[in-house]
């Protein structure tokens, strides 16, 4: 008696793999409405070393302790900075390298 491993393997008919993307995400967009209160692309109104803010930068130890968004950015490839935004607060961290 010998044993036999079979493999079954089925195909998605072409299409659905895009249609099950394409609502995921319509979901997404839906849930960040939902989440941000907005569909429509932030603004930045503050603009300081390479960091585009909503508010003016305050305590960026808050700001990066209570965030909504973390990015990094550079300028001339020598000052790296991290940017934060919070609810109603922006901060950001520089450092030469």
């Amino acid at each position: 008696m010998s044993l036999q491993k079979e493999s079954i393997q089925t195909e998605a008919p072409r299409g659905l793999g895009r249609r099950l993307l394409g609502g995921l995400g319509t979901s997404g967009l839906s849930a960040a409405m939902t989440l941000f209160g907005r569909s429509t692309p932030a603004e930045a109104y503050i603009q300081y070393q390479c960091c585009h803010l909503a508010y003016y930068p305050s305590d960026y130890t808050y700001c990066r302790n209570h965030a909504t968004y973390i990015w990094y950015c550079s300028v001339n490839g020598y000052l790296h900075c991290t940017c934060c935004e919070a609810s109603g607060r922006s901060g950001i961290s520089c450092q030469y390298n």
